[in-house]
């Protein structure tokens, strides 16, 4: 992890820190395959190298992610767009090695392999379907349906065919796509937990717990699982995760945490670093391990609540030291405000009420706007319309 030169000497007043966590745009989005392509609420569940194999389409080497509602085909060059398949109104066929046979699944069911005969194709997913979407690299850019009268075959080994197998029956059985989810986590979770005895990447004498968690990003949830050391903290993301998302934070490379309210559930720790403008959140599943963590990164970072300056910035915010945007930003911060949560986004109040002219007399108060009145009571109609709708409410209870 990069540290910059100011890391070597902690600030002793925490306005600076508060600074160095402003809240920047977040990064355009790589041409890679990111959760910001799925459709709202769906989990990303399994990704998988493959070569796709279409007729209508030239032999093609990328990934697969297997989601809750879709397929996706991410091909290696970046110049072309990605392929998503509904599993909605597709039918998936797996041809398997001859020693494992053939078996199919059709509309969410699945025959055996003794079965069917077998097959001397090699290991792949075949999906048959009327339309697939083309998506652009962009993942706000539009989508585009195309009508398809081909198989699409994605060539996988015999084991990742078989995992796919497996769970392409569990979400296309289960009733409820949190459920399926939430059991795919249990099961992965506990087959982390199983490994992490084994592990050689943990000194027995540096380990100290695990948890569930999960990790809140500008694009999404991921959901994983959590490991504190003596020396570091860990995230490793089960369910919605991208690969080589593996997350190692040291102690040296915290600056401070603050406690995090998502949901309006007490489950959150927002740690800032020095190598990130922006903090990572982790979100537990009892405000009891949170309160833990928080007490335990206190004692052994050796920071304090950066509400206490709070007296300080507005001292120097009304002598001129501090900017209206830096200290906003400080505010937004201590509030819990973040561009990671969209229900939690930074607010930068409207205060102005003239933007006619080339210039503005910031002494005259007929310029502000009246900060005693909500937004939907500045202007003379509105405000009646909110008084008349306010009498009729208290009228009608």
């Amino acid at each position: 992890m990069y540290f910059p030169s100011f890391a070597k000497t902690r600030p002793k007043s925490l306005i600076m820190a508060l600074h160095l966590t402003e809240f920047h745009s977040l990064p355009r989005p790589a041409k890679a395959f990111n959760l910001l392509f799925l459709d709202q609420g769906e989990y990303l569940i399994s990704s998988f190298p493959c070569r796709l194999t279409s007729p209508e389409y030239e032999s093609e080497h990328g990934k697969l992610h297997l989601c809750s509602r879709s397929v996706l085909f991410q091909p290696g060059n970046s110049n072309l767009p990605l392929l998503r398949f509904k599993l909605s109104n597709a039918d998936f066929r797996y041809n398997c090695t001859p020693a494992n046979g053939l078996f199919r699944q059709k509309a969410g069911s699945m025959t055996s392999p003794r079965d069917s005969r077998p097959s001397e194709a090699p290991p792949a997913l075949l999906i048959s379907l009327s339309r697939f979407e083309v998506l652009t690299r962009d993942p706000s850019g539009p989508r585009f349906t195309q009508p398809s009268h081909d198989n699409f075959g994605f060539e996988v080994s015999p084991s990742e065919l078989a995992r796919i197998a497996t769970e392409m029956e569990m979400i296309t059985s289960g009733e409820e796509e949190e459920q399926v989810a939430a059991l795919i986590y249990a099961v992965r979770y506990k087959e982390f937990v199983s490994m992490l005895g084994d592990s050689e990447d943990f000194d027995p004498e540096e380990f100290l717990l695990h948890h569930k968690a999960k990790r809140l990003m500008g694009e999404g949830v991921q959901l994983g699982a959590f490991v504190l050391t003596q020396s570091s903290l860990h995230f490793y993301p089960l369910v919605n995760a991208r690969p080589s998302e593996q997350l190692q934070v040291l102690f040296r490379g915290i600056n401070f945490a603050m406690r995090f309210t998502y949901l309006q559930e007490r489950i959150g720790v927002q740690i800032h670093t020095y190598a990130s403008p922006h903090p990572l959140i982790l979100l537990f599943d009892s405000e009891d391990k949170r309160e833990n963590l928080f007490s335990y990164l206190q004692n052994r970072v050796k920071f304090h609540n950066p509400a206490d300056d709070l007296a300080n910035m507005t001292d120097l915010w009304v002598k001129g030291n501090l900017s209206n945007f830096q200290y906003l930003t400080c505010l937004n911060n201590l509030s819990g405000r973040t561009v990671l949560d969209l229900s939690q986004y930074p607010v930068f109040p409207w205060v102005l009420r003239n933007y006619h002219g080339e210039e503005i007399d910031l002494a005259d108060s007929a310029n502000f706007r009246d900060l005693s009145k909500p937004m939907g009571a500045l202007a003379a109609e509105r405000l009646k319309r909110l008084q008349v709708r306010l009498k009729q409410t208290d009228q009608s209870h």
